[in-house]
């Protein structure tokens, strides 16, 4: 009576997690679409599953979850998602793939969602779980087989105690299968509901800048001293030397830049978003550092406050500004030439290709409105600043030539 008892209970147990897992598995099956937060100016949007979207804060906040939309390209609301397969891609095929093995019950392949961030490709999600749901269906017409078997084992057991025994182990081994599977399954959700989610392949575009065309709004000085003086901070000094080498340029005027942009402080960011040493954005750093030769993956880690990156990207926009400047200004001063490479740094090499175009090589006659990165008068003080260390001549070719990598 009490083995009948605990074999009962046993068997519950197992049926009710295994309905419990039934009840996660349609829930917990969460589609991608696009997620909100917020209101009004402070209103956000990124693409997220559902489950995770409607998960609310301490505060009580929770996420407005639209399925099937994409976030817009300002972040502020979500939108109806293009379903091209083009989209300026050549070289990548976007069609949805049409399998030669079809998996019962899976809902026929979505075709791809192309937004001017990137390309989100459901195809792998979308097999793997058809995959998924079509071997719980396997399992579980297994494990009922199992069950039946068990249970004509005991009808037909005419008392035996062996046969029974036998039948109930079918039954249990059965239960206990489904229980693993589901329990397996439990176990994930539990430990993070976005282990259970398969989420689509999101595909990032990188934007493809032309540093010689680059013209920057907002970027502004960081540090203002009122007199050039020579810079006792020598921490990056061998950082500087490096990569002016690569391009001949005297390595002086990237320590003077660097000290009037940001103090020599790799961390500040101004209000615009310009960070680092040199004032830049994450945005121009990857086509930067392919100029160079360097792997893109820096700029994600240790990311544009190191250093050496920020250096990186500062180097190949003053070497744009370099080839500007020696194409269509060669005999002006070496002082004219720093100036230049100023302002190029600070208002883009769009905005100095186009200065010299429409006002030519004498930087005296250009005129304060063209200055948006920083003022004529702080572009002299920049230029001061370099005579101060000792400056004389804006190239120097004792350099190899060869940018330094990061080790």
């Amino acid at each position: 009576m009490i083995k009948n008892k605990r074999i009962f209970l046993n068997t519950f147990l197992i049926s009710f997690i295994f309905c419990y897992g039934i009840f996660f598995v349609s829930i917990a099956r969460a589609e991608s679409g696009c997620c909100c937060y917020g209101f009004g100016e402070y209103k956000r949007c990124q693409t997220l599953d559902s489950l995770t979207c409607k998960k609310c804060d301490k505060e009580g906040n929770c996420g407005e979850f639209e399925a099937g939309k994409v976030p817009s390209s300002d972040k502020t609301k979500c939108v109806n998602s293009p379903t091209t397969t083009t989209n300026n891609l050549p070289n990548l095929k976007l069609d949805a793939p049409d399998l030669k093995v079809s998996i019962p019950g899976m809902d026929k392949l979505q075709p791809v969602t192309c937004t001017e961030s990137g390309c989100s490709i459901p195809w792998l999600a979308q097999y793997i779980g058809g995959l998924q749901k079509y071997a719980i269906g396997v399992i579980g017409i297994i494990a009922a087989i199992t069950i039946m078997l068990g249970g004509i084992i005991w009808l037909t057991a005419a008392g035996s105690s062996q046969k029974i025994a036998d039948a109930k182990k079918w039954i249990i081994g059965g239960l206990s299968g489904l229980a693993l599977v589901l329990g397996s399954y439990l176990l994930l959700y539990s430990i993070n509901p976005k282990l259970t989610v398969l989420n689509n392949l999101e595909i990032t575009r990188i934007t493809k800048y032309d540093l010689s065309e680059l013209v920057f709004e907002g970027h502004e000085p960081m540090f203002d001293p009122k007199n050039a003086k020579p810079i006792t901070d020598t921490t990056y000094d061998e950082t500087f030397k490096n990569f002016a080498a690569c391009i001949g340029i005297d390595w002086r005027i990237f320590k003077s830049i660097a000290y009037k942009e940001s103090g020599l402080n790799p961390k500040i960011v101004n209000k615009f978003g310009f960070t680092g040493l040199f004032q830049t954005k994450k945005k121009y750093c990857p086509e930067t550092l392919r100029e160079l030769g360097l792997d893109v993956k820096l700029c994600d880690n240790p990311g544009i406050t190191d250093p050496f990156v920020n250096t990186a990207i500062a180097t190949a926009m003053m070497k744009s500004h370099k080839k500007t400047i020696e194409s269509k200004c060669s005999s002006s001063s070496d002082n004219t030439k720093m100036y230049m490479t100023y302002f190029g740094n600070a208002n883009g090499g769009g905005a100095l290709k186009s200065a010299i175009n429409k006002y030519g090589c004498g930087v005296g006659s250009w005129p304060e409105s063209i200055h948006k990165g920083a003022t004529l008068d702080y572009n002299k003080q920049v230029v001061e600043t370099m005579l101060a260390q000792g400056v004389t001549k804006y190239t120097d070719t004792a350099g190899n030539g060869k940018c330094p990598d990061k080790k």
